[in-house]
């Protein structure tokens, strides 16, 4: 790990320690973090599937690369970037054997069996759809695409090459997450009367000219994090066609974090 990173890592984690004395989500995720840090790559299978990571992102590192180093049927297997650099030295430092130098490269990989979307938000519609049509399964990273109609059209070009595309919100396949939606589904605890949702976010993850908060990249706090909300908003049983009567973004403990909740 370079010192950049690790400075990273310092200061992320730092920051889950100080939450988790008072926020169980935190705690939570400070012990993810940490089984995936302590963890070594297992030994892969002769026939994994074989992913390939668009976009040289951050946010691949724990939500795919990380994970996958822990699954012996499933292989990280090439990367791209628009700079052939960044594409090279991201694939070196995560251990990637295959760097393109274009995203077009990656999705015509035949050695591929599925893409993961990880370009920023304002990408996600036309890459998701170019990798089905190249015949790559899609784990399109959140939110799903720029709009509704974009939406439309993968999920259209996905059923007619019979090929599996998933938005990835990991929440929904927690199973803690799956068991509370069983019980609403049940009706064993009752019926659902309010649900209230906040992400929360540390302040110092962000620079202010971030793609995150670039408009034209389909950026801004409802498609960044907002967009969490509005999912667990229609995934829980009972809340499916939800009435939002508010949406704030303002700071929090002491500056520690961004809160957006609606």
């Amino acid at each position: 790990m370079d010192e950049e990173s690790a400075a990273v890592h310092t200061t992320y984690l730092t920051d889950l320690i100080a939450q988790s004395k008072h926020n169980k989500g935190a705690a939570g995720q400070l012990q993810r973090v940490l089984n995936f840090l302590g963890h070594n790559p297992v030994q892969k299978t002769d026939n994994p599937v074989r992913i390939g990571v668009l976009g040289a992102s951050q946010v691949a590192t724990y939500a795919l690369i990380w994970p996958a180093q822990r699954i012996a049927d499933v292989e990280v297997a090439a990367v791209a970037a628009r700079d052939p650099k960044r594409a090279a030295d991201y694939a070196k430092k995560h251990g990637i054997p295959v760097a393109h130098g274009s995203y077009q490269q990656l999705v015509d990989d035949p050695s591929l069996t599925a893409i993961y979307v990880a370009t920023p938000n304002g990408l996600h519609g036309e890459w998701a759809e170019a990798a089905l049509r190249a015949g790559k399964h899609v784990l399109c990273e959140k939110p799903f695409t720029a709009n509704a109609e974009e939406a439309r059209l993968v999920q259209s070009v996905a059923a007619k090459q019979r090929l599996l595309c998933r938005e990835a919100f990991h929440y929904k396949e927690h199973p803690a997450n799956k068991a509370v939606a069983q019980l609403l589904q049940s009706g064993a605890i009752g019926q659902l009367q309010q649900l209230a949702v906040q992400v929360l976010i540390p302040a110092w993850a962000f620079s202010k000219d971030d793609i995150r908060f670039q408009a034209r990249l389909a950026g801004g706090t409802m498609m960044d994090a907002g967009c969490y909300c509005a999912h667990t908003l229609r995934f829980f049983p009972g809340c499916s066609r939800p009435h939002v009567t508010s949406a704030t973004a303002g700071k929090a403990q002491q500056q520690l974090l961004v809160a957006r909740q609606c």
